[in-house]
């Protein structure tokens, strides 16, 4: 419910992360959504949590930092 009100790009970030697969990959093959994800949606949407502080990283270009 809340994980599809998310963009589509915010999507391919979040399921890469939780399944731990490549945004690349998750796009040609598609995905299942989990309810770890719907909990991040639900956060992230209804909570104002960012995405950075859910997943301690910050991403940037083609690296990621650690917050």
């Amino acid at each position: 419910m809340y994980f599809e009100k998310l963009t589509y790009n915010l999507q391919l970030y979040v399921a890469s992360k939780v399944l731990n697969l490549d945004k690349n990959k998750l796009h040609i093959d598609g995905f299942e959504i989990t309810d770890q994800m719907e909990s991040i949606a639900f956060d992230y949407l209804e909570n104002h949590k960012p995405l950075s502080k859910i997943f301690n990283c910050k991403p940037f270009r083609k690296h990621e930092f650690y917050t």
